[in-house]
């Protein structure tokens, strides 16, 4: 997954540096345009999106095979016996298309849990930034105080320092726990869709037993609004939320973390 996982990162930082210089560039020609600030949300969900869609191409044959490997039956009689073997399977009976099932439904799914996640985490570490008094008008103001004498004491950029860390694991978890109960549909409407076909194998069900079976995204909904109501939507939820939480805290502040050891420029991002 370290290939998708480059892909996904450059996709996002590259895609929103150019579309931010695009629009100023745009916006010094057309004085009546927003603001970029104003925007910016809306670049940061688009950009989300892109990346995973970008890295999902790379990782969903890998996925494939594994869920092939998992759900295959009985230890004693194995479809396939390594996944080199299940590639080859694949490959022969359904070519390229093999290693892409369900592609649609797996992009959707991750490529909303993606577009949220940075527009929240994007807008709350901005929120923070600029009403929390070490990064926005109340440093300015202590600034302000100290120049003039009325303070004597400067203010202090290792709490500053300390404070950003905590901004992104906070705005991560935040991210996380939005993005998983705004997206929880999709999941469950895809994860059906991928395990319907090995139902009756997992649970050791009579051969007379048939599965219900939906070839699309739009037919697992209505089937699952008809049998179980909105209920069926919510449900692992809260696990959702639960894992993906602590977890995409995790990864923006790994995120954020990289970017302060390479020293990123931005001029370098963007393009000529």
């Amino acid at each position: 997954y370290l290939p998708s996982d480059i892909l996904y990162y450059s996709t996002y930082e590259f895609g929103k540096h150019t579309m931010q210089t695009k629009y100023d560039k745009l916006q010094s020609k057309f004085s009546s345009l927003p603001d970029r600030s104003v925007i910016e949300p809306a670049i940061h969900l688009s950009m989300g999106g892109l990346a995973e869609m970008c890295s999902s191409a790379v990782w969903m044959p890998v996925d494939i095979v594994a869920q092939k490997l998992m759900v295959q039956g009985p230890l004693k009689a194995p479809k396939y016996s390594s996944p080199r073997h299940a590639i080859k399977k694949i490959w022969h009976a359904d070519g390229l298309r093999g290693f892409y099932r369900g592609f649609l439904a797996t992009m959707l799914t991750y490529s909303s849990q993606s577009a949220v996640s940075w527009g929240v985490y994007e807008s709350a570490r901005k929120l923070c930034h600029a009403n929390y008094p070490p990064f926005g008008f109340g440093h300015e103001l202590h600034a302000m105080c100290h120049n003039a004498g009325l303070i004597s004491h400067r203010p202090c950029a290792e709490p500053v320092e300390k404070m950003e860390w905590l901004i992104h694991v906070g705005c991560g978890t935040l991210a996380g726990a939005v993005a998983a109960v705004l997206t929880n549909p999709l999941d469950v409407i895809k994860t059906r869709l991928q395990i319907q076909e090995y139902h009756s194998k997992a649970m050791e069900c009579p051969e007379d037993f048939q599965a219900p079976k939906y070839s699309t995204m739009r037919g697992m909904a209505a089937g699952i609004m008809q049998e179980e109501g909105l209920v069926g939507f919510s449900r692992g939820m809260w696990a959702r939320v639960l894992y993906l939480a602590p977890v995409s805290a995790f990864t923006f502040v790994t995120y954020e973390l990289l970017k302060s050891v390479a020293k990123i420029d931005p001029e370098l991002l963007e393009p000529d």
